[in-house]
């Protein structure tokens, strides 16, 4: 077998593999763990469901490999800036394809142990972690539950706009819902907020 065939080949397994990864990412946050089948992912990739086999092992490890594979990423160097930039993305994420595979993880009650354990894991490194981390000493006597709250607040928010629960959340526009989260989890995080009128003075 000649470079250019190993190499092709190579290109070939990494596509099929990142098709399985967005099918799953989307069928997983749409219809969560247990009604999603390894048929529909396949169908939804666009390859043979024995392929999934191949490269993941099984449904379980396809979950956890989703998980780890959340493209999201955060640039804000301040707890306000964090606290924004993450506000609006999940918010934006959950408007255009629902709520992600980790908030389906932590929230159905059908989910696998290994499973919830590792979304929380990867939900404690992505967003905890982040937040206890840019908080300033002695904001809160206690910055990790502070911080699993204000994020607790977050999905809470985000669940009920996928769901349609209430309407003027639903109907929302997106950067006004998006400021209203922000400055609640940034309240929540004890981080102090601008009165009234005093933005630009």
């Amino acid at each position: 077998m000649t470079t250019d065939s190993v190499a092709a080949r190579k290109r070939d397994a990494a596509a099929t593999q990142q098709a399985l990864l967005d099918a799953a990412t989307d069928l997983f946050g749409a219809k969560g763990y247990e009604k999603t089948t390894l048929r529909e992912i396949a169908e939804r990739a666009g390859v043979d469901a024995a392929l999934i086999a191949r490269y993941f092992g099984n449904k379980a490890a396809l979950y956890v490999a989703v998980l780890g594979s959340d493209t999201i990423d955060y640039t804000g160097t301040t707890l306000d800036e964090s606290v924004r930039e993450l506000a609006s993305l999940h918010l934006r994420r959950t408007d255009s394809a629902g709520v992600g595979p980790i908030t389906q993880a932590l929230l159905s009650p059908d989910t696998q142990t290994e499973i919830r354990a590792a979304a929380a894991d990867r939900f404690q490194r992505r967003l905890i972690s982040r937040l206890t981390s840019q908080m300033t000493p002695g904001q809160g006597n206690d910055p990790q539950l502070l911080a699993e709250v204000a994020m607790s607040a977050l999905m809470g928010v985000m669940v009920m706009r996928s769901r349609g629960g209430f309407y003027r959340l639903l109907s929302a526009p997106a950067d006004e819902l998006e400021r209203i989260v922000a400055e609640m989890i940034l309240t929540v995080l004890g981080s102090p907020q601008p009165s009234p009128g005093s933005e630009g003075s």
